[in-house]
């Protein structure tokens, strides 16, 4: 890829590292600007956020099938 610069950013879930999330510049070397880091930043934050959610909603919907498939049986017991 001819990578020049690099910024990289923990992704984390939780408190765990789930992964990394970097900006490459080919073109050339650079230095990173403060703004640049804190965007990158958030956006790593808000995909955290976004992985945790994900997570939760799958838990949710396999409680709701295991929910649903419990009342069938109750039903049909009686």
């Amino acid at each position: 890829f001819h990578i020049k610069a690099i910024l990289a950013v923990p992704v984390l879930q939780r408190d765990r590292l789930w992964g990394l999330f970097c900006v490459h510049q080919c073109s050339g070397g650079r230095f990173w600007e403060g703004s640049e880091i804190q965007f990158v930043s958030q956006v790593a934050a808000q995909l955290g956020i976004a992985l945790e959610q994900a997570d939760l909603l799958a838990k949710t919907q396999h409680q709701s099938t295991q929910l649903a498939q419990a009342f069938q049986e109750l039903r049909h017991a009686q």
